[in-house]
């Protein structure tokens, strides 16, 4: 992961040389927002579990009702592809998902491309590994924590939430909503995950149709002051679009599993076009686009 994460890392920065000034100010902003949007979004979740944690009565009855709910299974090997979670998916669609997410996603690109160098670039990495892995912990943990609270009544069939995505705000009000603060700060967490990853996003969006779209595809030499007008209001498009998705995703169940799936099938061919670029020494341009 690491050989193809600084060879992109290498490639993009050639290309950050012909960059505006004004571009590579927003991009240094967005290390400096992503700090303060990650604090919170890990006070918020490590909070609500440390506090939940404190109502189980009797742990060996903990357990075991995950037991019986299918909760607590390591060993599923089954070779089925209709099985969602399975060693093999796991490990091997997980390394490559998380491998294409890392080192080719753009907008993980675009936050190495606001440091000053390479080797930052590599420390991020290995403390976004090391974040990462503490924070899907404790993530699991808490849903562990809304299984064994819910695992007799079922609050979407008892009509107390709408789809089963708002199943965790309903666990943070009814356990420890009554807790001063708690609630606010889960919604900043919540703002703060969703911030982190809109703004970025956008950013890099936006650079991309400068660079590809409007210098590359039209050969249009555009200036500082009109490029800046272009990402700008690049972004100011996508803001709009994002803004009524949300009006029509907020009808849909499940939206994590649709988002993974679809960063997935996005970062895929791009995966295979940087792994082709690396492994592989004749490869060029002609043989990409096929």
């Amino acid at each position: 992961m690491f050989v193809i994460e600084s060879a992109t890392i290498y490639t993009y920065c050639r290309r950050e040389a012909q960059h505006s000034l004004s571009i590579r100010g927003g991009l240094k902003a967005v290390v400096h927002t992503d700090i303060w949007q990650v604090a919170i979004m890990f006070a918020s979740v490590v909070v609500v579990a440390i506090l939940t944690t404190c109502y189980i009565t009797d742990v060996d009855d903990y357990f075991e009702g995950l037991q019986a709910g299918g909760r607590l299974i390591f060993g599923n090997i089954s070779p089925s592809p209709y099985v969602r979670n399975t060693v093999w998916s796991v490990v091997i669609g997980g390394a490559f998902y998380w491998t294409s997410s890392t080192a080719v996603h753009q907008t993980m690109v675009h936050r190495y491309m606001s440091l000053p160098n390479l080797q930052m670039a590599r420390t991020s990495i290995a403390y976004f590994v090391l974040g990462s892995v503490i924070f899907y912990s404790v993530l699991s943990f808490l849903g562990l924590l809304i299984f064994n609270m819910y695992k007799d009544c079922d609050p979407l069939s008892a009509g107390q939430i709408m789809n089963n995505d708002q199943l965790v705000p309903l666990f943070v009000v009814q356990s420890v909503g009554h807790i001063y603060g708690i609630p606010g700060l889960f919604i900043a967490g919540i703002f703060g995950a969703g911030l982190s990853s809109l703004s970025v996003f956008l950013n890099s969006t936006s650079v991309v149709i400068l660079q590809d779209i409007v210098r590359g595809c039209f050969k249009m030499q555009s200036g500082e002051t009109a490029s800046a007008i272009i990402v700008k209001g690049t972004i100011l498009i996508m803001g709009l679009l994002v803004f009524g998705a949300v009006l029509l995703l907020e009808k849909v169940s499940g939206i994590l599993s649709i988002c993974m799936s679809l960063v997935a099938i996005a970062t895929s061919s791009t995966f295979g076009i940087f792994t082709l670029g690396v492994l592989v020494s004749l490869g060029e341009h002609s043989g990409h686009c096929c």
